[in-house]
């Protein structure tokens, strides 16, 4: 998944000529790793308007829209976001089978990373 990005990242040209310049952030899945993925980071980017590509048992999936609760921490005074499911669109297929969603339920470890691209 971040050797998409890579490849998407950078100066590109539009069918009347216009140059476009394209932005890419990578995330790991993995919650142990630094930097990985934070359920923050999946909200504000599609608050955005900028959908996301999820790397889930092998194949990617544009995730297109979240559903979360915030959670409020009394002890420390804040409130951190808790996504119960992740609304997903598999390009392989057409029709109502194309729509799937990932709930938190699902196998987490089967989700290699996130993949934010952007103008």
């Amino acid at each position: 998944m971040r050797a998409v990005g890579q490849r998407l990242r950078g100066k590109h040209y539009l069918d009347s000529g216009a140059p476009v310049f394209v932005a890419d952030q990578y995330w790991p899945a993995a919650p142990i790793e630094q930097n990985s993925v934070q359920a923050l980071d999946i909200i504000n980017s599609l608050s955005a308007q900028r959908p996301l590509l999820m790397n889930w048992d092998g194949h990617f999936y544009v995730v297109y829209g979240v559903v979360f609760d915030e959670c409020i921490d009394s002890n420390r005074g804040y409130y951190f976001p808790s996504i119960s499911t992740l609304f997903l669109v598999d390009t392989r297929f057409s029709g109502l089978r194309r729509y799937v969603s990932f709930k938190r339920t699902d196998n987490w470890g089967k989700v290699t990373g996130f993949l934010a691209l952007g103008l």
